[in-house]
C-alpha cells in the first residue's frame, strides 16, 4: 500500500532531499533528473579512469581522490528516484462567492427544534447559493447524508487577533484519493519497481474568519458536543428575523470537528499551511 498522501507534507518543498537510512545519507530526486544522474555517474567513471593514468606527486593523493570519486558514486548510485501522481478532489461547478457565506449560526437541544440534534448551520445570503454550496459538501461525502468516515473536514482554529477560523475541506484520505494512488503504484510497479510514489492532492478549501468572543456561540457548542457523536451540518439563510434553516436543501449528519487555538495545529495540517502562508499568522 502507499503512504496515505496525508502523511506527506501538503505542499512539495523542494526537488531534492537528503533521506538518512540506517545513519547513512540517500538522496531523493523527482524522477526527471533520472537521466542527468545517469550522465553524472558515466562522467565521474571516466574521471576515475583518467586519474588512474595521471601520474600524481604522491601516492596518497591517488589513493584519497580514488576514494572520494567512489564515495561519490556510490552515494549517487544509491539515489531515490520519486515520480508523482495529482488526485483532484470534487470542485465547484459554480462561483466561489466569499461574501455569500455570512456567518455561522450554532442550534443546541431545545433550541434545536425537529432537527433532534445539535447544529452547526452556514449562514448564507441566497438560496441558490446555498444550494450550489451544499452540492458540494454533498459531493465530497458521496452523495451520502451520514458523514460517518469524516470526509468532509470541520474546524473551528481560534485565532490570536479576537477572530475564529471556519474550515470546510474534504479529507485527503477520502477512499477514492487511496484508491486512485493505488492504482497509480501498481501501474508504475510494473513499469520500474524500484521508484518511490509522492502522491499529491488537488483540492478546495473553504474558509470563513469570524469575531470571537468567550461568550461566542461556537463555545458553547463546542462544550456541548461529544466527539464521534451525531450533528447536523446545516445550511442557513438570513432573513430580517436572523437566520433560518434552509430546510429545501438536505443537510448531513457528521460525527466529527476540530476545536483548537492557531498554534496547535503543525505542519501536516491544511489549516496550519493557510494560516502561515495566506494569512501570515
Amino acid at each position: 500500500m502507499p503512504a496515505p498522501p496525508r502523511q506527506y507534507a501538503p505542499l512539495l518543498k523542494g526537488k531534492v532531499r537528503i533521506r538518512w537510512e540506517k545513519h547513512l545519507p540517500r538522496l531523493v530526486l523527482l524522477e526527471k533528473y533520472e537521466r542527468p544522474v545517469k550522465w553524472f555517474l558515466r562522467a565521474l567513471t571516466l574521471a576515475g579512469i583518467a586519474t588512474s593514468i595521471l601520474t600524481l606527486p604522491t601516492w596518497y593523493f591517488s589513493l584519497g581522490l580514488a576514494v572520494l570519486l567512489v564515495i561519490i558514486e556510490q552515494f549517487i548510485e544509491r539515489s531515490v528516484f520519486c515520480y508523482t501522481s495529482l488526485y483532484v478532489q470534487p470542485m465547484p461547478t459554480f462561483e466561489i462567492q466569499p461574501g455569500k457565506w455570512q456567518g455561522m449560526a450554532y442550534m443546541l437541544p431545545p433550541n434545536s427544534g425537529a432537527l433532534g440534534l445539535n447544529g452547526v448551520g452556514l449562514v448564507f445570503t441566497e438560496t441558490q447559493y446555498a444550494k450550489h454550496f451544499f452540492g458540494l459538501l454533498w459531493e465530497w461525502n458521496y452523495g451520502q447524508p451520514d458523514d460517518k468516515s469524516n470526509n468532509i473536514h470541520l474546524s473551528f482554529i481560534i485565532e490570536p487577533d479576537n477572530r475564529y477560523s471556519v474550515y470546510l475541506y474534504p479529507d485527503l484520505q477520502r477512499h477514492t484519493v487511496r484508491e486512485f494512488a493505488q492504482s497509480v503504484e501498481d501501474e508504475q510497479l510494473r513499469k520500474s519497481p524500484t521508484k518511490e510514489h509522492f502522491p499529491l492532492v488537488a483540492q478546495l478549501i473553504l474558509h470563513k474568519c469570524l469575531p470571537y468572543t468567550q461568550a461566542c456561540f461556537v463555545n458553547k457548542f463546542v462544550e456541548s458536543q461529544p466527539q464521534h457523536e451525531a450533528f447536523w451540518l446545516v445550511p442557513c439563510i438570513l432573513t430580517k428575523a436572523g437566520a433560518q434553516v434552509l430546510t429545501m436543501v438536505s443537510p448531513i449528519v457528521k460525527y466529527q470537528f476540530r476545536f483548537c487555538c492557531r498554534q496547535d495545529p503543525n505542519k501536516r495540517d491544511l489549516e496550519w499551511h493557510h494560516g502561515k502562508r495566506l494569512m501570515g499568522l
